[in-house]
């Protein structure tokens, strides 16, 4: 997701990549990320496993719709890590890897994120406070390399999320 900030990892070989795309379909890469939630999310932590699809108007966009079992299995966790102005920051752990996932996910359960253009509710645009960007953040990533250790990488807030945070 070119919008999202953070550690990302790119395969510079052939048995690189395909060593990567196993643990990706086997689920066994660890994501973790850091978002900023319109509201108040009342539960400390929880699971959100709606099935994700393409919108059938043609945007390209994707949707989550509870109790539907049109689309792919999706399944994402959080934990709220505090509470920031009528914000949620929270913790996020994909199990799968879905197009704009976590994005559709907070959408469906009425806490869209902050800054996001395209998964919005249109009267949160309206909203006096204006992020920089989509409040989404790959804080760490975990994987095995080819000779089987694994491998942990971790990037901080950068500073225009921070300074949003802080405002």
């Amino acid at each position: 997701d070119k919008d999202v900030s953070g550690v990302m990892v790119i395969a510079k070989t052939q048995p690189a990549f395909k060593s990567l795309k196993g643990q990706f379909q086997d689920h066994s890469i660890t994501k973790e990320y850091l978002a900023l939630a319109n509201g108040m999310i009342t539960s400390q932590s929880g699971r959100i496993a709606f099935a994700i699809a393409r919108n059938p108007d043609h945007s390209g966009l994707m949707v989550a719709r509870p109790g539907s079992t049109e689309g792919r299995a999706a399944e994402t966790q959080f934990t709220v890590e505090r509470f920031v102005k009528g914000f949620s920051l929270v913790k996020v752990k994909t199990l799968t890897g879905r197009t704009h996932q976590i994005r559709v996910h907070f959408k469906a359960i009425g806490h869209p994120l902050v800054g996001d253009p395209l998964y919005r509710f249109r009267k949160l645009h309206r909203s006096k406070i204006v992020a920089p960007r989509l409040f989404l953040h790959a804080r760490m990533l975990a994987f095995d390399d080819l000779q089987g250790e694994r491998r942990r990488y971790e990037a901080t807030l950068p500073p225009d999320l921070q300074q949003f945070l802080e405002r």
